[in-house]
């Protein structure tokens, strides 16, 4: 059984088994990434952590904690495919931030090219990946890469 996890408020509580293993306070995490949405008024948010880091766990907390969000969960790519993931941010506007957990975004891709056309348009894309190359966007968009640890969300190069 793979691990699960439920939110309560900016903590995401791990369970292995139906039994708590570790409680992750996301606070400081939701708060530098705020600083990051407000100072890219628009752009892709790439958030980079390992497998076992927190990625699902930060992005519903992320979901939950920042007004007009919406979770579109790679994750569960089997159920939506990544045609659907890219008809759901092509009927939107641009006030939403997405957040997109285990969705690659290479370009010349559909998914790809909604995300950018969103960003164009004025809206911010959260996206967590394991690593960078996960990302491919065009050279104009702003793109802010950020590594994740349990302990700490930072921008590269801090």
């Amino acid at each position: 059984m793979a691990e699960t996890f439920t939110i309560s408020g900016f903590s995401v509580i791990y369970q292995c088994h139906g039994v708590p293993t570790s409680v992750v306070n996301y606070g400081p995490h939701i708060k530098t990434l705020k600083s990051v949405i407000e100072d890219l008024t628009q752009g892709v948010v790439a958030i980079e952590g390992q497998h076992g880091e927190g990625k699902a766990g930060l992005a519903s907390v992320v979901c939950s904690e920042i007004p007009n969000t919406h979770l579109i969960d790679g994750r569960k790519s089997k159920a939506i495919s990544r045609y659907r993931q890219a008809e759901l941010i092509s009927l939107v506007d641009p006030s939403i931030i997405y957040v997109l957990n285990e969705c690659h975004l290479k370009a010349g891709d559909e998914l790809t090219s909604n995300v950018e056309q969103h960003v164009r348009a004025g809206g911010v894309v959260i996206t967590f990946v394991q690593v960078g190359d996960d990302v491919t966007l065009s050279s104009d968009l702003t793109l802010a890469r950020m590594s994740l640890t349990r302990e700490r969300l930072s921008l590269n190069g801090e």
